[in-house]
């Protein structure tokens, strides 16, 4: 009778702990995912506006480039391809901006960006006046208005 108590003792022993091991390793498990999840938020939040505001300004100094050549291009056709350029890196810019203000979480970083989208906002009649002005071939009327609405320096002007 007590070598089967004996064997009935180990065996509960035994069990015990296979399932204090299996709860302690899905508490782990669990544990684990949680803290995952929270580096995780805490790395990716500031990372995806920050890379989402470098996007914009990207896209922005894009535009600026495109917006300079747009003077200086004899050819149709490259004029053309400059201004899908700009309306591309347009596009991309307001994608970018929807990004940063549905992600940010301070109120100032919103004031921020609002600010910023109506700046780039802004911009546009200035641009297609200017983009007008080209195709209708008044290039130093539209230089001119480059460098005093928003202080664009072209060189050989």
């Amino acid at each position: 009778m007590n070598k089967l108590s004996l064997d009935l003792k180990l065996k509960l022993i035994f069990g015990s702990l296979i399932i204090m091991f299996a709860v302690f390793g899905i508490y782990t498990i669990i544990s684990a995912n949680k803290f995952s999840s929270i580096t995780s938020t805490i790395y990716k939040h500031p990372l995806q506006v920050s890379n989402a505001s470098l996007e914009v300004l990207n896209r922005i100094i894009r535009m600026q480039k495109s917006m300079k050549e747009i003077h200086i291009i004899n050819n149709e056709q490259q004029f053309f391809i400059t201004l899908e350029s700009i309306n591309q890196n347009e596009k991309l810019a307001y994608e970018q901006f929807e990004l940063i203000l549905s992600t940010i979480q301070g109120e100032e970083g919103k004031g921020l960006t609002n600010h910023a989208l109506q700046q780039f906002r802004s911009w546009k009649p200035l641009r297609d006046e200017v983009i007008r002005l080209v195709q209708e071939g008044k290039k130093k009327e539209a230089m001119s208005i480059s460098k005093q609405k928003y202080g664009v320096f072209y060189e050989g002007s």
